[in-house]
């Protein structure tokens, strides 16, 4: 093949990419192959240059609807996170959260009363309760309260989880209005100590939640209690960390669901409460219906002060006794610095010189009253 035919070749193939024609065959053929051959060079070199701008237009065309196509997915991302979540600071589309606590700290109860509130508050919304680490009272109570859109699977195993959620992995289909929880985490990783298995855990919640659904997975305590049994890579691979403290006051539990670690929309601050009845205990599936069915949202309430008051239950009622032996003496109420004085000398009562103020403080209308004296300048402690 001679130099001229592998020039009309290459321009051939170029010209099969580029949509300009070039019309070498108008080529003077009565030239020296020489001055011919050079002409076609020149037709090469100008197809060439034509071809990389037009390979540059193209990949900035490319560029650009990529841009445009993310534009669209963060606006529509954004206007969906914010008016699409399913219960605020808990189950938000396309997101996973995990919740910890101790045992005792009514995780099912309360996860379980706010996802039928959701449901309540959105006809379109369903939820998928997967409940590896429920008891049967449970499942009894859950079936006398008999809510269509809440899918309780107590009786499954992981593969069977697995299985349920391949056709809508397989072929993509979507999982928008849909709050899947997970009771309990451990179950899905094989071993909740494993740094890989964790992360294959969340991994294959991951591809779930990219369909569309808000994801909530329930864990544990570790040993000391001050942060989520398991591996780092389940702070690291979820959307929020979140953690639950319940503190029980008289016949009402009351918990605090609060940011536990990185959380990525913010902060999270639910506070729910409910009614328990020792009377109930006996029957405990009628326990658990009352519990699910009076659960509601409430006003802040400070679950540390709580908690610290019914550690210190014992104390409070020595320091109570104090206050009303002082007022049947005396008629009158005790001031803050006499009964400062009283409850140090009180072998009875364990609490530091830092302790005492803060505990006054905590038990007001609770174990007593209080109000400042502007004659002595002092606070002043009454019994209930």
């Amino acid at each position: 093949m001679t130099r001229y035919d592998k020039a009309l070749e290459k321009i051939d193939a170029l010209s099969a990419l580029n949509p300009t024609v070039i019309d070498y065959e108008s080529i003077d053929q009565t030239l020296p192959l020489e001055v011919r051959a050079s002409k076609i060079g020149d037709y090469k070199e100008e197809m060439e240059a034509a071809f990389k701008e037009s390979i540059k237009r193209a990949a900035l065309k490319e560029i650009n609807e990529r841009k445009e196509a993310m534009r669209a997915n963060m606006k529509t991302l954004a206007m969906y996170d914010k008016a699409g979540r399913y219960i605020d600071g808990l189950a938000h589309p396309g997101h996973h959260a995990y919740l910890f606590g101790a045992s005792g700290s009514f995780k099912t109860t309360f996860v379980t009363a706010l996802c039928m509130q959701a449901l309540d508050e959105n006809e379109a919304l369903e939820c998928h309760y997967w409940g590896f680490d429920v008891s049967p009272p449970y499942v009894k109570a859950i079936i006398d309260i008999g809510h269509e859109r809440f899918s309780l699977f107590p009786a499954q195993t992981v593969d069977d989880m697995k299985s349920f959620y391949s056709e809508y992995l397989n072929n993509e289909l979507r999982l928008d209005n849909t709050i899947i929880v997970l009771d309990t985490f451990k179950f899905l990783s094989h071993d909740i100590q494993g740094k890989n298995a964790n992360k294959d855990a969340m991994h294959y919640i991951k591809r779930i939640i990219k369909l569309g659904a808000a994801w909530v997975s329930i864990g544990h305590t570790n040993k000391d209690g001050e942060s989520h049994s398991g591996t780092a890579e389940i702070e690291q691979d979820s959307d929020a960390l979140l953690r639950i403290d319940t503190a029980i006051d008289g016949t009402k539990a009351i918990a605090n669901i609060k940011n536990g670690g990185r959380v990525r929309w913010g902060e999270t601050n639910i506070t729910i409460q409910t009614v328990i009845s020792e009377d109930d205990k006996d029957h405990p599936e009628i326990f658990w219906n009352k519990a699910i069915r009076n659960a509601q949202i409430i006003g802040s309430v400070d679950i540390e002060r709580m908690k610290s008051i019914n550690e210190k239950a014992p104390q409070m009622e020595r320091i109570a006794k104090i206050i009303l032996d002082y007022k049947t003496e005396t008629k009158e109420a005790i001031n803050q610095t006499e009964l400062i004085k009283r409850i140090r000398e009180n072998e009875l009562i364990d609490l530091s010189v830092r302790e005492i103020k803060p505990a006054l403080m905590a038990g007001i209308n609770r174990y007593w009253k209080s109000s400042e004296s502007k004659q002595h300048n002092q606070r002043l402690f009454y019994p209930l």
